[in-house]
């Protein structure tokens, strides 16, 4: 590679930032899995919590109704599609006389006298097709007072704050009746959000059937013409799957959103509330799955039973799945992050799940290294070899790094990322063969006080494998004081990095750690073993499976058949980050 990160100036670093939101749109493969199946231990994923379990064979998400998703949401609730109901909100309490007055004092303050004046004017004239438009006050607590202000004094008009530009807005104001709604970039829109009452949120719960939330979020904001800023969720759901997990919509009502449900036929939006506060990513516990394994090997169900109760007890090493590491098997993404980047990234693969066009493209790069020429077969597609060859294109020649940084950022950190993950899975099967599955003397752990510190001699007794934990590599982290330090030294080495390499003056290139439990209990685990005959026959129901009376059919399960197939109903909660089939691999095999 022809620079070294931190030989890449800042100034550049920001002169080729991008719109981070331009990752939304990226061009993903529809197929179901890749034709090749990487090996575990590639990843570093080789240990189990009980070795001495008798694994056998299922089938895993044979279609997306074998795998159900419910969030869990910070205070620990499961998060259900249940109902439609629209929530009641009582009107906003009438200001007395003298409160009026104090109020339009105010805003005499804030507008100016001859401004409210033109103010009351058009208020008091009723018009149905005239409208209003005036400068919107610079204090968002200003701008509140003045919307409240004419609130109060009609109800035949609304109001909304639109962008003037990048710093100024707009307060216009327009009869109820002639109100089209506001544009995309409108900020507030208090037309569509006159059922609010004072609060600003509106917090439903989406189901969704073979999407993804950031798919399902773009189709609803497109449908809504709403600006996807306005949407938040607490994390991202799979696509192959039925899930259901909260979402907030600022200033926009709870009716409007209902709406939506007679145009999907595969997402929901339900179980309505109204709150001040919205969603981010990160707002949520964990999960709750719900998972058929199909087609089970194993004829004596005593061993199945034996094998998931040692899962329920001992629990599992807490690896990053595959999913971590994208969809290659010749190049997956914690590879990307250490090696000649550009080269890998466009380098042709043999899996035959992408567009005829992205191999094209790969196929010019690897035999011409001609940009322009490999981008003119992809110039309308959004994908990453598109963003990365049209960096390579106005780039100066071998500045592969500076191409790189024409990806979306938070597709570079996901390269960065996996290869944490990497060396996390690799350090835990290292701690787990040298130690077992008990804390031992240099571990580390999170105190009372949430503190990270070592296991000494002194306090090795007040904890358990569960509270051990091993960093993820970064410049702000701690590392165990025994042979697993050295062992993330040995490892970064043989790929020409030390412990200080992730520190970097250019934000995207610099990681500062975290840590990760080596062993996670799923919580309230439930499992059923039953028998069916029917290839496809629905084992578990969904939330909309419970709600549409179409799908109140019973389940296809049956005893009494003579071509009978065995499969595991399994149901159980994880923390956040914790992969639902690295739970399953201590009980299944290859």
């Amino acid at each position: 590679m022809s620079r070294k990160l931190d030989e890449i100036s800042e100034s550049n670093s920001k002169k080729l930032k991008i719109n981070e939101s331009e990752d939304e749109d990226f061009e993903q493969s529809d197929a179901d899995e890749p034709p090749l199946v990487p090996s575990e231990s590639r990843f570093g994923i080789r240990e189990r919590t009980n070795k001495q379990n008798q694994l056998f064979k299922a089938i895993l998400k044979q279609s997306h109704c074998d795998f159900i998703v419910n969030e869990v949401d910070l205070e620990g609730n499961v998060v259900r599609l249940t109902n439609f109901d629209i929530p009641i909100v009582e009107d906003l309490p009438k200001q007395s006389v003298e409160q009026l007055e104090t109020t339009k004092k105010d805003v005499k303050r804030i507008l100016g006298e001859e401004l409210v004046e033109k103010l009351e004017k058009f208020l008091s004239s009723n018009s149905t097709t005239e409208s209003m438009v005036f400068d919107a006050p610079r204090e968002k607590c200003d701008r509140k007072l003045v919307h409240e202000f004419i609130k109060q004094n009609t109800d035949q008009y609304v109001t909304n704050t639109i962008q003037k530009d990048k710093e100024n807005q707009l307060i216009e104001i327009s009869h109820i009746k002639n109100n089209k709604g506001p544009s995309r970039n409108s900020f507030k829109a208090n037309s569509r959000s006159k059922d609010l009452g004072d609060k600003n949120f509106t917090i439903c719960s989406m189901y969704k059937e073979n999407i993804d939330t950031i798919q399902a979020v773009n189709l609803i904001c497109k449908h809504l013409r709403l600006n996807v800023k306005r949407v938040g969720y607490s994390g991202t759901k799979d696509k192959k799957a039925k899930t259901t997990q909260s979402l907030s919509f600022f200033k926009i009502s709870p009716k409007e959103i209902d709406r939506l449900n007679k145009n999907f036929h595969n997402i929901k939006l339900g179980n309505f509330r109204i709150t001040n506060d919205g969603l981010k990513l990160g707002d949520l516990s964990g999960n709750r799955f719900k998972i058929v394994l199909r087609e089970v090997s194993e004829k004596n169900d005593a061993i199945i039973v034996q094998s998931l109760e040692s899962l329920k007890a001992n629990g599992f090493i807490n690896y990053f799945g595959l999913q971590r590491f994208g969809n290659s098997i010749e190049v997956p993404t914690h590879i990307i992050g250490k090696q000649e980047v550009v080269d890998l990234i466009l380098k042709p693969r043999m899996q035959n799940f992408e567009k005829d066009e992205i191999k094209k493209a790969r196929e010019v790069w690897s035999s011409t290294n001609d940009a322009n020429r490999a981008l003119f077969h992809i110039q309308n597609i959004n994908c990453i070899e598109k963003f990365l060859l049209n960096g390579l294109s106005k780039s100066s020649s071998n500045d592969y790094l500076g191409a790189f940084q024409h990806i979306p950022r938070n597709m570079r950190l996901m390269y960065l990322h996996a290869y944490q993950s990497f060396i996390w899975n690799e350090a835990t099967s290292k701690r787990v063969e040298l130690f077992g599955l008990k804390p031992a003397i240099g571990d580390l752990v999170r105190s009372e006080s949430n503190q990270v510190i070592h296991l000494t001699e002194n306090n090795l007794e007040c904890y358990s494998i569960e509270d051990v934990i091993l960093p993820l590599p970064g410049h702000n982290i701690l590392y165990p004081q025994n042979e697993i330090k050295d062992f993330y030294v040995e490892v970064l080495k043989s790929d020409g990095l030390t412990l200080e390499s992730f520190k970097n003056k250019i934000k995207d290139f610099s990681l500062s750690g975290d840590y990760r439990n080596i062993l996670v209990k799923p919580k309230n685990m439930e499992y059923e073993i039953v028998n069916y005959s029917e290839k496809n026959a629905n084992l578990v129901k969904s939330d909309w499976d419970l709600i549409d009376p179409s799908r109140q059919e019973d389940l296809h399960a049956t005893s009494d058949c003579t071509e009978r197939m065995k499969a595991i109903c399994l149901e159980y909660s994880l923390p956040t980050s914790s992969y639902a089939t690295m739970a399953l691999r201590e009980i299944l095999t290859d």
